[in-house]
Parts: C-alpha cells; sequence; structure tokens
C-alpha cells in the first residue's frame, strides 16, 4: 500500500519543517526548499483522530527523480506512530 507520509507538527515547527523532517524519517528524502502546497483539508469530526476533535492536513507537491524508499525510523517506529 502506499501512502503519503505524514505526522503531526512539533511546537515551534513550521508545515515546511515538518514536511522535511517526515520526508527524511518516513523515506529517507531531502526536501526541496520551497515545494507548492497543493491542498489544504480541515476535518472537524470527533474521533477521527485518536485524541483530538480535528485535523487539519497540508500536502505539497514534491518532484523527486527516483529514489529507494530508506527512511530512518525503522519499521517497528514507523508502526508505533499509528498506535
Amino acid at each position: 500500500m502506499w501512502a503519503a507520509p505524514g505526522g503531526g507538527i512539533s511546537p515551534g515547527e513550521t508545515p515546511l519543517a515538518a514536511l522535511s523532517r517526515e520526508l527524511q524519517e518516513e523515506g529517507g528524502l531531502a526536501a526541496p526548499t520551497d515545494p507548492p502546497p497543493v491542498w489544504h483539508q480541515e476535518v472537524v469530526a470527533p474521533g477521527h483522530a485518536k485524541g483530538y476533535d480535528s485535523v487539519i492536513n497540508e500536502y505539497f507537491l514534491v518532484h523527486i527523480a527516483e529514489f529507494k524508499p530508506c527512511g530512518t525510523l525503522s519499521d517497528d517506529q514507523l508502526a508505533a506512530e499509528h498506535q
């Protein structure tokens, strides 16, 4: 299954800094300096995300010529992010 890399934004972190961190952790990729935003989504629904009553998703267009997925997190660490 393919899914977009993602995660939360840490306190004081910008969306672009979070993008860069998540791409490195989950895909072993270096993010471009200023990728264009392509979609902003706000979901307000109790229970949609564990412990939250809403989520905001920001999607950016990142062009990568070719890569072999090799993030810095292990399979167990990635699985733990979704528990």
